[in-house]
């Protein structure tokens, strides 16, 4: 289907899903040359929707996955899907709701289809195409000045934040509001609003709505941190140990075991070496672990020999075997992981991974079935590949006890990822700041959180990932978390 991309444009399309027991996304394809060039526009059944340009069979995400009220989650009900080229934008429309934008690129090609995963069946009532006549009525576009947010979120330690913008539109500016609070807008239609913030993440909505009520949104999210405490010079943290805790000096935490893995070489052609990088963090992390911490140099395992599947298979039989309901057990991958945007699964990829077959993988559920059959007091997984987040009860922050005893009383199932969704870089942010803060670390303990929040802020300002600490979903955990027992 020709498209003049020189002007303004309208596609307009509705899909409705036939088929209920499935949980595969859908996609409206466009602007597709072949199947590995093309724009896609992804609905999945929990009501999200993720825009993407495939180029040369690389994936950019322009908008990640995001949820809408404005998408139908149930079969039989059709989605309206609208996608307007306005100027240099291509703005989402769903259902007749304004959802987000992406800046306009060159289509690739002329076809226009649909993409189903998973077996499901789907009906099309309708595709057109338009273009727009003078009198159509394009909602304002927004520019956000300040504050300056990468990957749609910004960390801070005030009360109250600056947003600085300007709208533009041909009928002119009618209001500009943050959250519901009208900003103050000049004529040229640069405005400010001065927000309060909560403890904890802050959900920023700046709507923009012109004379015709035609509104526009951007979303981005601010997460206020509490400043720290310092007393005497000493910075407080948030844990609280008990004079009459009966586990000071480390007694009573049981053993603390250790399984590192470092896959640096592959013997598979399409899968670049790594330069040896994992294969020396799994033997710094685990030289930290038996010199600072309460780690026994016989009870840490550090598969960095270019480890097979079966040899990472192996030692989770072993740590079943020998792991008892009082102990605390550290699982610790780095390498090479693929992603599947689709399903949602992340893989390790041992040493003899095969990408042709998607041979000898470990997947996302197989590593939550190994460590569901460890009967610990407290697992902690580190992760410096992609690992779904579908592992997580939640990403939002997550209470915890303050006492020390209390951490450690409830069990605990925990994860920190690096939070990337592609291949490991060859020098990794994430497993510098998370061996400079284990190794630097002065506290007697220091639980996953506190770790986590020590590496969070650096790794995101330091590369473009960001890392994520919560629950492994599904396989016992009460509440408690994993504790780091420094040496006296």
């Amino acid at each position: 289907m020709g498209i003049d991309t020189s002007r303004d444009f309208i596609i307009e399309t509705s899909v409705t899903r036939l088929t209920s027991n499935s949980k595969g996304s859908i996609a409206f394809v466009f602007g597709r040359q072949n199947s590995t060039n093309e724009f896609d526009l992804f609905l999945s059944k929990d009501g999200s929707y993720l825009f993407r340009k495939l180029e040369n069979d690389t994936s950019n995400k322009l908008i990640p996955w995001t949820e809408s009220d404005a998408l139908s989650t149930q079969t039989h009900q059709a989605n309206k899907l609208k996608i307007v080229k306005s100027n240099n934008l291509l703005r989402i429309y769903i259902n007749d709701q304004y959802v987000n934008e992406a800046p306009y690129s060159k289509f690739f090609g002329d076809y226009i289809g649909f993409s189903v995963y998973n077996k499901q069946e789907i009906s099309i009532d309708y595709l057109n195409v338009t273009y727009p006549s003078s009198s159509f009525n394009t909602p304002p576009e927004v520019v956000i000045v300040e504050p300056i947010v990468e990957r749609g979120f910004k960390i801070v330690k005030t009360k109250k934040i600056l947003v600085r913008g300007k709208a533009t539109d041909k009928d002119g500016i009618y209001e500009i509001t943050v959250n519901g609070v009208d900003a103050s807008v000049k004529e040229d239609g640069t405005f400010i609003a001065n927000v309060p913030l909560k403890i904890g993440s802050n959900d920023l909505i700046v709507k923009a709505t012109d004379l015709k009520q035609a509104s526009s949104t951007k979303t981005f999210t601010i997460k206020r941190k509490s400043p720290d405490v310092i007393v005497d010079d000493v910075v407080v943290d948030d844990v609280v140990v008990d004079n009459n805790d009966n586990i000071t000096n480390g007694k009573g935490f049981g053993e603390y075991y250790a399984l590192l893995i470092g896959v640096s070489d592959y013997g598979d052609g399409a899968i670049t070496d790594l330069g040896g990088l994992p294969t020396k963090d799994a033997k710094d992390l685990g030289n930290v672990l038996i010199n600072k911490y309460s780690f026994k140099r016989e009870n840490v395992i550090i598969l960095n020999n270019s480890p097979k599947a079966n040899d990472i298979i192996k030692e989770f039989s072993k740590l079943k075997k020998k792991v008892t309901d009082k102990d605390n057990v550290l699982v610790f991958y780095a390498g090479h992981g693929v992603y599947d945007e689709v399903s949602q699964v992340g893989h390790w990829l041992p040493s003899d991974a095969d990408m042709e077959y998607e041979l000898n993988l470990i997947s996302n559920s197989q590593v939550v079935d190994f460590l569901k059959t460890i009967r610990s007091k407290h697992t902690l997984l580190i992760s410096d590949a992609c690992f779904s987040g579908s592992i997580f009860k939640t990403r939002s922050f997550e209470k915890s006890p303050k006492s020390i005893q209390k951490k450690f009383e409830l069990t605990s199932r925990k994860a920190i990822t690096s939070g990337t969704l592609k291949t490991v870089p060859n020098k990794s942010m994430f497993l510098k700041y998370l061996l400079n803060r284990l190794d630097g670390n002065t506290k007697q303990y220091l639980s996953a959180r506190q770790l986590f929040d020590r590496i969070e802020e650096p790794v995101m300002n330091n590369s473009p990932n960001t890392p994520q600490y919560g629950t492994i979903h599904g396989i016992g955990d009460e509440g408690g978390d994993f504790i780091f027992v420094k040496k006296q």
